[in-house]
């Protein structure tokens, strides 16, 4: 028997006992938490396709912006229209 009143033989089983009861608790917690991310990973997946359906509505947008936009003859045109419009008007004053 050691000083300390305990001898070796249930020193040793008190720390196996230990050591197994911190590993089933280990054990116990980590697949909680993969449990919890299996269900999270639902929640990405709709995520995911909230954020697909954003970007193919913003590529929509951007389509319909450019098609309705001013081409570049278009723009001539006008300017042509604008300076006509400031020479008459300088020439009637």
């Amino acid at each position: 028997m050691d000083p300390s009143g305990v001898d070796q033989e249930t020193f040793r089983w008190t720390l196996g006992g230990v050591c197994s009861a911190f590993t089933a608790l280990f054990g116990w917690l980590w697949l909680r938490q993969n449990g919890d991310r299996d269900k999270a990973s639902g929640g990405d997946d709709k995520i995911w396709t909230a954020l697909n359906k954003l970007v193919d509505q913003h590529h929509e947008l951007e389509r319909s912006t450019l098609q309705n936009m001013a081409t570049k003859s278009d723009l001539s045109a006008m300017e042509g229209r604008i300076m006509s419009a400031i020479k008459e008007a300088r020439a009637q004053q």
